[in-house]
């Protein structure tokens, strides 16, 4: 019995020091939050994110102050965009199919806005965004359109 354990020991020593190690070589990844990401990808879904979750202090420093938003062809002034946001009263907000282009600290994203109310009306909008790199590593939204896609419950409303 105690050669048993002697035999065992130095394996399951082993196994329990390699399996501490693995946790903390790869630890569990946290979301990305506006202090941690780089990017405008990232920013877009942490905006869109803040008004599924109602955060409405948080989303306003993430506007610049000459904010253009264009929602199915009608432009919204900078007083106009939070309340817009309120009143789509969230439920969950999708980005797909995004792609990114670079235009020198600028970065423009267009994607699919799949919107769902607390009603659980769908709409889905063509969108794309266009985000300013500021001095401090961050970004600023500059620009944003949203066009309802045809078939839409958004196309349809109007």
């Amino acid at each position: 019995m105690r050669n048993l354990l002697k035999t065992l020991s130095l394996p399951l020593a082993f196994l329990l020091a390699a399996g501490m190690a693995g946790c903390t070589l790869y630890p569990t990844k946290n979301p990305p939050t506006l202090a941690s990401t780089t990017s405008a990808e990232q920013h877009e879904r942490i905006l869109w994110q803040m008004a599924q979750k109602q955060q409405w202090d948080k989303i306003a420093p993430l506007f610049s102050t000459t904010l253009v938003w264009s929602v199915d062809g009608r432009r919204l002034t900078s007083d106009q965009i939070v309340p817009y946001l309120k009143s789509l009263n969230l439920k969950d907000a999708q980005l797909r199919d995004a792609s990114f282009q670079p235009n020198g600290t600028d970065m423009t994203v267009s994607y699919t806005l799949q919107l769902s109310g607390a009603s659980g009306t769908l709409q889905e909008f063509s969108a794309f965004s266009v985000w300013q790199q500021l001095k401090s590593g961050g970004y600023v939204l500059i620009a944003h359109s949203q066009q309802a896609q045809p078939g839409s419950s958004a196309a349809a409303a109007r």
